[in-house]
């Protein structure tokens, strides 16, 4: 006789139990990094009520109280890496009416205890690889530590489910999800969202990229990220395949896993599209035909390829809409601070619409303009408040008409949306305040620039100046010794380059310049984001200008 489980009627647990009760041993988690090991719906929801159980006891008593309080919330810190075993606690978590936290664990010791301390934890929740570090983080903290290792899977059809009787629901304006920003300006803040933001969100999510259980999604992205959470939840309310592959995933991995076949929706950072683009080209000379055709088929099967975090450039655009016989790229526009999408381009049709946009607003999601050019957002899959909870983190965030202020700069035209910036990007030049991300999206028109970072250096004299860390592409590589002349990439010829091919004004060529090795590693978030302080920090101290790595006009 089957044993039966109850399942809680929250909405993400009602998602598992209809998939269940669709097709109990359809696949839902395949895990690269556990030996391509595979999961069923029933797999899936078995193991999250069993961690729930546990999980729920590992709280003291008095968390456990505040679990049954619609005004107090219970947070619980996840320490682990993008596997099955992370989507079943983010599961049991909620389920419990908790709070799910993800951290990093490419963070130090020192940066885990101040997250855990800055979300004052109750419980940290971790998986066996990671004991060590948790416990080091515990004792630091006076955090108890949950760890969750799952037992064996039971037979197929040995269990069943039903939902719950009804009873009290877990209020939606209790805390969800706390995630964090991106940091690439200074540490990254905690971003709360409610139940109800997450529901609402992720509802949409769904809806902006008409996910079905017929899809497999190629997952290789941060779980602490937002959008590599919202990934995964979506993908296992809908039923989609999740496919988890990050400690793998590089170009080479890639394209081997797409030539496959089978995979029908990725995300990919804007910073990678050419290159990856460039290498399917290579392959073309070094794979045997059947295979090489194989991954064009593989690519072409990819029903819905998106990209954002950073500006995606036409050239990138085209390529892409080129090797999918001219299906578009989904540009996205979106931030932690909202669950659901803000402005995409159409996955699906080509709308012709320029290149530069990131599309239009998302249903739900309205955008206004301030005075100063800021772009404000207004929708119910909009975040609570930043953690902690003080003045100076949340004294003005939302206007007075409750839309957040994103700190993005841009405009609206036509219905499209136009970012041109951060706010914080902005240099304050003698010949007027510019945008450095309008230089470095003229830079990055050059046909030996894979990508430019563009920000300001402060000089005594004359002021703040306009700073280029050029990633050239590799035919196009510069030595890291100033060899300007070899490359193509000095101040002066690309000067002359801004001139005659792009419609910069003088005062906004780069005065300050460094050119280093196509592999270099430059320092980012787990987004993908340029960290600028670092790269100015790193790339143009005084050691580096001293020994002539960077090229300066005096003058």
């Amino acid at each position: 006789m089957a044993t039966l489980f109850e399942v809680p009627r929250e909405p993400f647990l009602i998602d598992v139990f209809e998939r269940w009760q669709e097709a109990p041993q359809a696949l839902l988690i395949r895990d690269i990094s556990e030996k391509k090991k595979s999961w069923t719906v029933e797999n899936f929801l078995y193991d999250v009520l069993v961690v729930r159980q546990s999980l729920y006891k590992s709280l003291d008593l008095e968390a456990q109280q505040r679990l049954q309080d619609p005004n107090a919330d219970v947070l619980i810190t996840v320490f682990t890496n993008p596997s099955y075993r992370f989507a079943v606690m983010v599961y049991a978590i909620y389920s419990i009416g908790a709070i799910i936290s993800p951290i990093s664990m490419s963070s130090t010791t020192e940066d885990l205890k101040h997250i855990v301390e800055l979300c004052n934890s109750d419980l940290i929740a971790t998986v066996p690889e990671f004991q060590e570090c948790s416990q080091a983080v515990s004792k630091l903290t006076c955090t108890k530590v949950f760890t969750c290792d799952l037992p064996p899977s039971p037979p197929p059809g040995s269990q069943t489910f039903v939902l719950e009787p009804k009873g009290q629901e877990i209020s939606l304006e209790k805390g969800c999800l706390l995630i964090f920003s991106s940091g690439t300006t200074a540490r990254p803040k905690g971003v709360l969202h409610t139940r109800r933001s997450a529901i609402v969100g992720l509802r949409a999510q769904i809806q902006n990229f008409n996910l079905t259980k017929s899809d497999t999604w190629l997952h290789h992205m941060p779980v602490n990220w937002g959008t590599g959470i919202t990934i995964l939840i979506m993908c296992i309310a809908t039923g989609a395949c999740l496919e988890l592959c990050a400690p793998y995933f590089d170009t080479e991995w890639l394209l081997e896993r797409l030539q496959e076949g089978g995979i029908t929706c990725l995300f990919l950072r804007a910073s990678t599209l050419e290159p990856i683009a460039e290498r399917v080209a290579q392959l073309k000379d070094i794979w045997p035909i059947s295979k090489y055709d194989a991954l064009l088929n593989g690519i072409r099967q990819l029903r819905v390829v998106c990209s954002g975090a950073l500006r995606v450039s036409p050239a990138s655009q085209t390529i892409w809409k080129n090797l999918r016989d001219g299906r578009p790229l989904m540009v996205v526009y979106a931030m932690s601070e909202s669950l659901t999408l803000v402005a995409t381009t159409d996955w699906q049709y080509d709308e012709n619409l320029p290149l530069e946009c990131c599309g239009k607003p998302r249903p739900g999601v309205v955008i206004k303009i301030s005075d100063v050019g800021e772009i404000c957002v207004k929708s119910s899959a909009l975040f609570k408040r930043y953690v902690p909870s003080n003045p100076g983190a949340n004294g003005d965030i939302f206007d007075s008409e409750g839309f957040y202020k994103t700190g993005d700069l841009g405009r609206l035209d036509g219905g499209l949306v136009f970012v041109t910036g951060r706010i914080t990007d902005v240099i304050d030049t003698p010949g007027g305040k510019i945008s450095a991300s309008e230089i470095e999206a003229a830079l990055s028109q050059h046909p030996l620039v894979n990508q430019a970072i563009v920000f300001s250096k402060v000089d005594p004299k004359l002021g703040e100046r306009v700073v280029a860390l050029i990633l050239p592409k590799a035919q196009g590589q510069a030595s890291r010794r100033g060899d300007w002349s070899g490359a193509g990439l000095n101040l002066s010829s690309l000067h002359q380059w801004l001139v005659s091919n792009t419609n910069l004004e003088n005062f906004k060529f780069p005065t300050i310049l460094r050119v280093v090795d196509a592999e270099q590693e430059l320092p980012v978030t787990e987004s993908g984001k340029p960290i600028k302080a670092k790269m100015r920090n790193i790339f143009f101290d005084e050691a580096s200008i001293a020994c002539g790595d960077v090229e300066m006009i005096t003058s």
